[in-house]
């Protein structure tokens, strides 16, 4: 064999080795089990979680104890209510279940500094009648979102998420469950507002289509007064006025949840003699007829006013300025200002009466396309009676009146209709002073009227011949 051939051969062998030493390091480093890399966190503890079946907490305002019946969570002791499920849950499958830190607190100093010695949380697992776990939440780190925990029973200091300050630190109205309170989708739905201090109506309106008091003839005006006005009101409300109010009524909103079932409502000066909103309302077809009260009792002195459902046990605050605008109605922006609203066509008569005078409006009806009217007798022209009815609307409201007392009689306006579905009215007008008169319609003298606007009608009147 030749000298190079036994170089090559040589060579060739090392290069086997080398090729063997390789896929044996390769084989042996791909079959190697990786070492785990270390946690990131330090683990406080392990506890069994599928036994904790009670948890005391004290947290904001609230200091109590939840107890699992039949997979809910119940309040326990003495004051019971609804508890939000997902809370006391959270509690359980954030907090309870990754009793993780990031670190420990290297040779802490005492637990004052961490505020561990007036937490902001306590929570207590237990497992029937054994203690699992009190766990302690303290201050926040400076520009961080972490927190200062402690377990009692162990001396250490950890620094942890933010989640054991979020789903701990509660007040008392988050443990409880949300109430469900009265939403009209549309003012359309409404069919009466009742507002009663104690026994006493002080407010009362109507929604009829078939509004016995409207004569105009395309029931423009639905809505009717039954109080606090002593007589009724022809066409009596002002659609914008009373639009804009009646928005109020259509949903139940409040501030915080007070208390449930208490003992003793008198407290929250929710009595009988309280201030009570009763509105009637259809369902969204507007067919079946639906209904509910809220009761309005005593200021809470923050800015509040304490407020419940009738047919429900909580109680809860409402803004004062949302509690006045329920039990307060300014009632003259809600009125149709005009006495009269001359839709002539359901009118028989219209008589306008002072002490020595009279005039007399009739229907002649011999004309189904147009409305013909006499005057004491004489056929009036289309623009005579055009003119009537404007200077009849130009008869307006300037207020309510508060009490004054009525003087002698100066007019009278007698509307009777043809139609045993409306009502006939009969408005009169008092002297009270030099600036108006009172005004009465169907009864006591709810208004008052310009002197010059009625002075002025009577004038157009005496025109006639």
């Amino acid at each position: 064999m030749g000298k190079k051939n036994i170089i090559s051969i040589v060579l060739l062998g090392v290069l086997a080795v080398g090729l063997l030493t390789l896929y044996l390091l390769l084989r042996d480093n791909g079959s190697r089990i990786p070492e785990p890399e270390k946690p990131s966190y330090i683990v406080i503890t392990k506890l069994p979680v599928e036994t904790i079946d009670r948890i005391g907490l004290k947290s904001g305002n609230f200091d109590g104890e939840f107890t699992l019946e039949q997979d809910t969570w119940v309040r326990t002791g003495e004051e019971v209510f609804p508890v939000k499920q997902t809370a006391i849950k959270s509690i359980i499958s954030i907090v309870a279940a990754n009793l993780n830190a990031f670190e420990k607190v290297q040779n802490p100093a005492g637990i004052a500094e961490y505020g561990l010695d007036a937490p902001s949380a306590v929570l207590k697992l237990y497992a029937g009648n054994s203690l699992l776990l009190e766990l302690l939440v303290g201050n926040k780190l400076p520009t961080t979102n972490r927190y200062y925990v402690k377990v009692s029973g162990d001396d250490s200091i950890y620094i942890c998420s933010e989640n054991y300050y979020n789903y701990l630190v509660h007040d008392r109205a988050d443990l409880l469950e949300t109430i469900t309170l009265p939403k009209i989708a549309d003012r359309t739905q409404l069919r009466e507002v009742e507002i009663l201090n104690g026994s006493e109506t002080v407010f009362h309106a109507i929604y009829d289509e078939s509004n016995p008091y409207d004569y105009s003839t395309n029931n423009m005006f639905p809505w009717y007064f039954l109080e606090p006005l002593s007589g009724h009101v022809n066409a009596g409300f002002n659609a914008d006025g009373w639009y804009t109010k009646e928005q109020r009524y259509l949903q139940v909103t409040y501030s915080k949840l007070v208390a449930f079932r208490p003992a003793d409502y008198k407290r929250y000066g929710l009595t009988d003699d309280c201030t009570k909103i009763i509105v009637h309302y259809t369902d969204e077809n507007k067919g079946t007829l639906q209904s509910y009260t809220l009761m309005i009792g005593a200021s809470a002195g923050d800015g509040t006013s304490y407020a419940k459902l009738l047919d429900s046990d909580w109680v809860f605050a409402i803004e004062d300025a949302v509690a006045n605008s329920w039990r307060q109605v300014n009632l003259f922006p809600c009125i149709y200002q005009t006495a009269l609203f001359p839709g002539v066509n359901l009118m028989e008569t219209i008589t306008i009466q002072t002490p020595s005078e009279q005039w007399v409006i009739k229907n002649m009806h011999v004309d189904e396309e147009h409305t013909i009217c006499s005057l004491n007798d004489r056929r009036l022209t289309t623009d005579e009676l055009n003119d009537l009815s404007v200077e009849i609307m130009r008869l307006k409201y300037s207020g309510l009146s508060t009490g004054e007392e009525m003087g002698d009689e100066v007019m009278t306006i007698s509307v009777a209709v043809s139609d045993d579905a409306h009502k006939d009215t009969c408005i009169s007008f008092y002297r009270c002073n030099d600036s108006v008169y009172l005004v009465s319609v169907d009864g006591g003298a709810d208004f008052t009227m310009d002197v010059r606007d009625v002075n002025s009608f009577l004038s157009y009147m005496r025109s006639f011949r």
